[in-house]
């Protein structure tokens, strides 16, 4: 029954539930209390199935990180990386905190994205609306009085009623096939080849380019950062930091 409701747990929610735990367990309170606690408490359901569950293994015998990495749509591979590694060297509590601030950071870095890009794509869409309807309702109006004048029109004027013409009649039909296009691109995404040139081309739009590789620059820095820091030899840290790359 988990393995057909498990989503992945937003990132606030890990955040949260990463800082008690850590402040949990340097408070002295045992690790399968503390597991069960914050299942108890989580608002996202998924979220408290996974710790529940997570509590049970551990409970069971198994360790915090094979538990955790059962759960991969929750608990990523960095993620459960820094726990192993927090439970080899007897330092779960300090990694803990180190991971709250990872998380936190990253966090507010998606907010930040987010907000920066509200406004451009708010004004893209209302222009895009606007343009449609204007094609759709306005041309038309000025098409049947130019028609009664009888005059030739010039090629600029000609092209934009045929576009008129052309959206009012197969309106329809580019939804469809912008639909069609849309899901087309994302099954070409999920293919190697498809990541690689989708990808490559997002580093190269104008302006947001640049903005989208800075964060990546600042998000491999402060994963591989963390995970030297918590004693993670470098060539396994640069395979986990490549793997949660985002690009």
């Amino acid at each position: 029954a988990l393995k057909r409701k498990q989503k992945k747990g937003p990132a606030s929610h890990l955040a949260v539930f990463t800082k008690q735990f850590s402040v949990m367990l340097e408070a002295g309170l045992p690790l399968v209390q503390s597991l069960g606690i914050l299942a108890e408490q989580q608002e996202n359901a998924t979220f408290g199935a996974a710790l529940d569950q997570i509590r049970q293994d551990v409970e069971a015998g198994s360790t915090l990180a094979e538990s955790m990495r059962k759960h991969p749509k929750v608990f990523d591979t960095l993620y459960v990386n820094m726990i192993a590694a927090g439970e080899a060297g007897g330092i779960l509590d300090v990694i803990l905190q180190r991971l709250s601030v990872f998380v936190e950071k990253l966090v507010k870095l998606k907010r930040a994205l987010v907000s920066a890009s509200v406004y451009p794509t708010t004004v893209i869409s209302v222009a895009i609306g606007i343009v449609v309807c204007i094609m759709i309702f306005v041309i038309p109006t000025f098409a049947d009085l130019f028609a009664n004048m009888n005059a030739t029109l010039p090629l600029p004027t000609r092209i934009v009623m045929g576009l008129s013409d052309f959206m009012a009649a197969y309106i329809l039909y580019v939804i469809i096939a912008m639909f069609a296009l849309s899901v087309a691109g994302k099954s070409y995404y999920n293919t190697e080849s498809g990541r690689y040139m989708l990808d490559g081309l997002t580093l190269k739009i104008p302006i947001m380019g640049d903005v989208i590789k800075k964060i990546i620059i600042a998000r491999f820095s402060r994963t591989l950062g963390t995970l030297l820091s918590s004693g993670i030899a470098i060539l396994e840290a640069l395979e986990i930091t490549a793997r949660t790359a985002g690009n």
